[in-house]
């Protein structure tokens, strides 16, 4: 079968890896399937010995712990370097006294291993397990090369109708995405409840496959009402023969989502604005995230500014070339134009931290908070906003700038509030401040 060779991407291998990586077979090869989707490999579900074990190599792509509760289950995946090919390993505690055993050693995500085992099915997938056995033939084996290699770069699926469907050639499909560190853009929540270990349906209007939040994860809800970006494994949990059905992206924390957030409509206007960014995206390079205003004709170099207590204000690109989420940011245009970008929603309170004088921050949420419902921490001691005013940590009154000028926000109003895309002045009088912004309700 032709191989999905990855590239350039896997040149530069060091002589012990290459010496490894020739003693170990091709996960491709082993995930070869019959028209069902079961396993073809005459390896898959062979008799326990010792000549029927295979060793393979690859990139961990989870933390031992990240899918599922370790105190019951070893799992880790594991995606070939020089191939395209990647496969799972696990156990399940229960077979097991005392548990972990010995030869399921702890991995890190980005860690180069080698496993040596049996093959089996399961599910509409082939890999290595336990046999649901103690035996010493049936138990496998892992070994790390190389810590800290590195994750690889997601495979981006061009749309779920490309991994939503079963091809026994594995040419394109489901199959072919099987195992891999991967990204899905522009999706929306179909049906299920956004919560650790919960899975949902979703789509991105061509076709509809699962998505798996990660038991141990830290995902809290509500779901994203507005299209997200997605990157986890591809896998399959298919309940009934053919496999031919049930795939999902398994996704393992927060921080590998992104929402969707647009700016005010009509709110960046030509001339100065102060604002800021909502989320922390995943590429934070000045022009990714502003690009929309960049389209408009805008020229971003020398027009964005941020502001440094010790420093003075910074210019774009000479002395920065990030945005970041919880700064506030000058920003000139020289056309108006609404932005949208995609960033790591936060998942709870956002501290920032706050210089003796002025700073320039951000509101680091996608919706609105009341500055009265904020909190100001000295690093041994936090405090309501109110009560920080009275105890003379800070001013009182923070400072937006819309079209009028500057418009003052305080914490006695309901209508006081810290809004997504402004920036605000903020006057601390001690240094050691840091100002905490719960999440919005």
């Amino acid at each position: 079968m032709e191989k999905r060779v990855r590239g350039a991407a896997q040149v530069g291998l060091s002589v012990a890896l290459a010496a490894s990586l020739c003693a170990a077979g091709d996960i491709w090869d082993y995930e070869a399937v019959n028209a069902d989707g079961t396993g073809s490999h005459p390896l898959v579900d062979a008799a326990p010995a010792e000549e029927n074990r295979v060793t393979v190599v690859g990139i961990a792509l989870n933390t031992t712990g990240e899918l599922l509760d370790p105190s019951q289950m070893y799992s880790i995946f594991i995606q070939d370097e020089t191939d395209w090919g990647g496969m799972q390993v696990w156990a399940g505690s229960w077979w097991y006294d005392p548990w972990p055993h010995p030869n399921y050693i702890p991995v890190e995500a980005g860690d180069r291993v080698q496993v040596r085992g049996l093959l089996g099915n399961h599910n509409g997938k082939v890999f290595i397990n336990d046999r649901h056995s103690s035996s010493p033939m049936t138990v496998f084996e892992v070994a790390i090369l190389e810590q800290g290699v590195g994750m690889p770069g997601p495979d981006v699926i061009p749309s779920v109708a490309s991994c939503n469907y079963f091809d026994q050639s594995r040419a394109g499909g489901a199959e072919y995405y099987q195992t891999h560190w991967c990204r899905l853009n522009d999706l929306e929540v179909v049906s299920g409840d956004w919560a650790s270990g919960q899975q949902l349906v979703v789509t991105d209007g061509t076709g509809d496959v699962g998505l798996l939040l990660a038991g141990p994860g830290d995902f809290a809800g509500p779901a994203p009402t507005s299209p997200f970006d997605a990157i986890g494994i591809f896998d399959q949990e298919d309940e009934e023969l053919p496999w031919h059905d049930s795939y999902r992206l398994w996704v393992k924390r927060d921080e590998h989502i992104a929402v969707q957030t647009d700016s005010p409509a009509g709110w960046l206007r030509e001339g100065w604005n102060m604002m800021s960014v909502p989320n922390a995206a995943w590429d934070s390079g000045v022009s990714a995230v502003l690009s929309d205003l960049a389209a408009a004709g805008n020229v971003l170099q020398s027009s964005l500014f941020r502001f440094a207590a010790d420093a003075g204000y910074e210019m774009y690109p000479a002395d920065f070339t990030q945005v970041d989420c919880g700064l506030g940011y000058w920003l000139r245009l020289t056309t108006a134009a609404d932005a949208s970008m995609k960033g790591i929603r936060a998942a709870g309170e956002v501290t920032i931290d706050l210089a003796e004088g002025w700073s320039l921050i951000g509101h680091p949420h996608m919706d609105a908070v009341a500055l009265a419902a904020c909190e100001v921490s000295d690093g041994a001691t936090t405090q309501s906003f109110a009560d920080a005013v009275a105890a003379g940590w800070l001013q009182g009154t923070l400072y937006a700038y819309e079209a009028s000028g500057y418009v003052e926000v305080t914490g006695g109003g309901a209508e006081d509030t810290l809004r997504p895309w402004y920036g605000y002045w903020i006057l601390a009088y001690r240094p050691g401040l840091a100002l905490v912004i719960p999440t919005p309700r």
